[in-house]
């Protein structure tokens, strides 16, 4: 009796432990739909990432989650691509683009 007891004490503290700590390899949590954001960007606007999930676009700008329409202080959302996001600020609209990768070039070196 005292160890089926003791059993089920280690299981639900087991489960307990476990559900509280965060797991390193889970994304961020995608945002709800249409919502908007009162931080205000400060300086440069960068599109971090795309990501493209079921019929839905998201673009990170600034380590936030947007989608067409919504609101990050100055700047809206307007149309989000695979590789860029234009979105319209102070008025204007401009082009973010993905920063490039850097390419990798192996070749054989001559040994003597």
């Amino acid at each position: 009796m005292f160890r089926a007891k003791f059993a089920v004490l280690c299981l639900a503290l087991t489960a307990a432990l476990g559900s509280a700590q965060a797991d390193p390899m889970r994304p961020d949590p995608l945002p709800t739909s249409g919502a908007t954001n009162a931080v205000a960007p400060t300086g440069a606007v960068a599109l971090d990432s795309v990501y493209l999930l079921d019929n839905q676009a998201y673009a990170v700008i600034n380590g936030q989650w947007l989608s067409v329409g919504d609101r990050l202080g100055d700047v809206q959302v307007l149309h989000i691509a695979d590789d860029q996001v234009v979105i319209r600020q102070n008025g204007q609209q401009r082009v973010l683009t993905l920063p490039k990768t850097g390419s990798l070039l192996i070749s054989m070196m001559d040994e003597d």
